[in-house]
């Protein structure tokens, strides 16, 4: 982590911005941060806009509300349904399981960060 001192700070927005890509720069007045940069990826650029936006806020708080009200899956019966499924789509044990009218497992259907969305929604229970 790098702490400049905005006083003496003679380094451009680009400047700062490369320095931010490598490691957080903490800029401080007086010797107190102010404010931080850090590198992001897209990935966090969709959770930043996400986590802003009042209409998806509120569709969240819908489901944690009928999540609360009908109940979800339990964390580890979810894990229960995923452990039997280790390859990929497609596979030879997804398509055996079918097969045999198991129940195909949720990361059959769903990429894992949206298991884990609903976990920290709640929709799922830990």
């Amino acid at each position: 982590m790098k702490r400049i001192a905005i006083e003496s700070c003679n380094l451009s927005i680009q400047e700062l911005a490369k320095i931010a890509e490598t490691e957080p720069v903490i800029l401080t007045r007086e010797g107190n941060p102010v404010l931080g940069i850090v590198g992001i990826d897209e990935a966090e650029v969709e959770a930043w806009s996400l986590g802003s936006n009042l209409d998806f806020l509120a569709m969240m708080e819908r489901f944690r509300d009928r999540g609360r009200w009908e109940g979800g899956v339990p964390l580890a019966e979810v894990r229960r349904r995923l452990a039997f499924l280790k390859g990929p789509v497609g596979s030879s044990m997804l398509q055996r399981n079918l097969k045999n009218n198991s129940e195909p497992a949720l990361s059959s259907v769903c990429p894992p960060r949206a298991v884990a969305l609903c976990q920290v929604v709640g929709l799922l229970k830990a």
